[in-house]
């Protein structure tokens, strides 16, 4: 036989002996899940049920009073604690409950006594200086005035007094001067005729000739006389008395501007002089006043609760004599227990299912036995900036639950588990969310019947991360593999179909009912808020609930992780818990229904 005949006859045997193998070994799985039905073999299983689910949020927070009063330091700069009341003690309205080291200010107040009274002095001095100006100013006034007057009276006097007399006797002078002349040349003319008869000698002519000649030089001089008074004198001299008003209306101006000059500087320094005593007034008072909020009083009855301090983390001391504390710091509260809340700290996944409004049950850890209701009232719309600080890559929303009923038996503080409920889904389908596989780009579940595991693809509601309603595919009563059968494979995430009012947390529970507490769940978010990422309940690509996420275990092998109260096919504890006495979804250890 030939080389190339006997590497072909090989390549037969070798394509023949792998077939041979795929086939037993097909037939040995499918012998072995035949076997292991018969026999119960370790893969869990879940009936399909039909009830209620309840849609909601669940998140821890802790208590703390509506209506609180806060008690902060109002003393400039930094204060010591002389004296504090204990944390915890009840105290009446009026009751001192701090008191603070006010030593320096005193001796700031001593010191600013002395400015104050000083300043008080320089106002006084101030006043009185603006007094004697606005008297002095008067006075100038009016005898500036007085002055005018007089002027206008001089001006007048002469215009229509003196000089009209003046003229009237210059005129009569000249009158009488001329009468002399008549008079001097009828005597003249007849000293003549006397003359030329003999009678007189040429002496006494002479003299009567004279005598006229004198008399006609006294008309000239009077007239000239009249003539310069009313040319040069009389002008001349209303322009003196004219300008003797002009001046005196002048300085009466000049006086009331300087008048008004020196009252604007007195008033002025007067207006300084009162701003540094209001000023000094001021910071006097502040000083009482600080001096008095050295000892704090309690405003209302209440219990006191010292605030916290810092960052939370110890940073700084806790509140005690001498323990140093800085102006509008928070040292103390009086809750008013009769109104209280829960507030909370949302995750961000989870904020498009919440809504102000919704009803919400509070169980309070030291009273789990009385669940409370409540309603969300307060819903921030940015994230916390406390916890963003602490952690920048997670974004949680502070919210608010208010309690209904009876609260004055709780405390400030204490903390609280809060279920913020969405929605009630009533009569319907659901399975455990181990049970639920996507393979194919579908959701399936393996059901379990006559001892046979079929593939069968479901169509999914609303989920919890503990059921999941299924609204087609599976029918009520029928079984369902918890794990992926042997051999299976699926995609690593299940696609779930995410509630857009909230998260299911418990399915079968009455409106207002406490939640069971959820073993496994992972640790809390120290802030009472949202999980960070990596811890708690796994979430998908878009932060939304991972159904199934028991605590901070991954999916388990085969897809799925076992539902809380179910046991994988390993026997380890899927997300916590024991299984609830009479629950028929989760018959672990079982691959079908139990035969009588």
């Amino acid at each position: 036989m030939s080389a190339n005949a006997r590497s072909s006859s090989t390549r037969r045997l070798l394509l023949w002996g792998g077939l041979a193998v795929v086939l037993v070994a097909a037939g040995a799985w499918g012998w072995t899940l035949r076997r292991g039905a018969a026999e119960g073999p370790s893969l869990p299983t879940g009936k399909v049920s039909r009830g209620s689910l309840r849609i909601s949020v669940l998140e821890r927070g802790y208590l703390k009073a509506k209506n609180t009063r806060s008690i902060r330091s109002e003393l400039e700069g930094e204060s010591k604690i002389l004296s504090i009341i204990k944390e915890g003690s009840f105290v009446k309205a009026g009751e001192l409950i701090l008191e603070l080291d006010v030593s320096d200010q005193l001796e700031r107040r001593v010191q600013q006594k002395i400015t104050y009274e000083q300043a008080e002095a320089n106002l006084v001095d101030a006043r009185e200086k603006l007094a004697i100006q606005q008297n002095e100013s008067e006075s100038a006034i009016r005898k500036a005035q007085l002055a005018l007057e007089l002027a206008k009276v001089a001006l007048l006097r002469y215009e229509e007094g003196e000089w009209p007399q003046q003229r009237q006797t210059e005129q009569s002078q000249i009158m009488l001067a001329e009468q002399d002349v008549t008079r001097a040349k009828e005597r003249r003319d007849w000293s003549k005729r006397l003359f030329e008869k003999g009678f007189l000698t040429r002496m006494e002519l002479e003299q009567d000739e004279l005598a006229v000649t004198k008399a006609e030089i006294d008309v000239k001089l009077a007239k000239n006389k009249l003539e310069v008074i009313e040319k040069y004198e009389f002008p001349m001299q209303m322009k003196k008395l004219s300008s003797d008003v002009t001046e005196a209306e002048k300085e009466l101006e000049r006086v009331r501007r300087q008048g008004e000059a020196e009252r604007a500087q007195a008033t002025a320094s007067l207006k300084a002089r009162e701003a540094t005593f209001g000023f000094e007034k001021e910071r006097l008072a502040k000083l009482d006043s600080q001096i008095d909020k050295a000892k704090i009083i309690a405003p209302t009855d209440g219990t006191v609760v010292f605030a916290t301090r810092g960052n939370g983390r110890g940073s700084e001391e806790p509140l005690g004599v001498g323990t140093a504390v800085r102006e509008r710091e928070e040292l103390m509260e009086l809750p008013d227990t009769s109104a209280m809340i829960a507030e909370v700290k949302i995750h961000e996944s989870v904020m498009n299912r919440v809504q102000l409004g919704q009803r919400a049950v509070v169980t309070v850890d030291s009273y789990s036995e009385h669940p409370f209701s409540g309603k969300l009232s307060y819903l921030s719309v940015v994230p916390d900036s406390q916890t963003r600080w602490m952690n920048p890559d997670l974004r949680v929303f502070r919210a608010e639950v208010t309690l209904d009923g009876e609260t004055t038996s709780l405390r400030p503080q204490l903390s609280c588990s809060v279920e913020i409920v969405a929605q009630d889904l009533l009569d319907v389908l659901n399975v455990p969310v181990q049970a639920v596989f996507r393979r194919g780009g579908k959701s399936q579940c393996f059901v379990v019947a006559d001892g046979a595991v079929s593939p069968r693809d479901v169509k999914l509601g609303l989920s919890n991360d503990r059921f999941v309603e299924i609204k087609e595919g599976l029918r009520e009563g029928e079984f369902v593999a918890l794990a992926m059968p042997p051999g299976m494979t699926s995609e690593v995430e299940i696609d779930m179909p995410k509630s857009k009012v909230g998260e299911v947390v418990q399915p079968g529970l009455e409106p207002g009912a406490a939640p069971a507490p959820a073993e496994g769940r992972g640790p809390a978010n120290p802030e009472g808020g949202a999980r960070p990422p990596g811890t708690g309940r796994p979430r998908n690509r878009d932060g939304s609930a991972r159904p199934g996420g028991g605590g901070a275990r991954g999916p388990k092998p085969g897809g799925a992780t076992a539902p809380e109260g179910v046991r994988s096919a390993d026997g380890a504890p899927g997300g916590g818990g024991e299984p609830q006495s009479g629950d028929p979804r989760a018959e672990s250890g079982t691959l079908g229904p139990k035969k009588e």
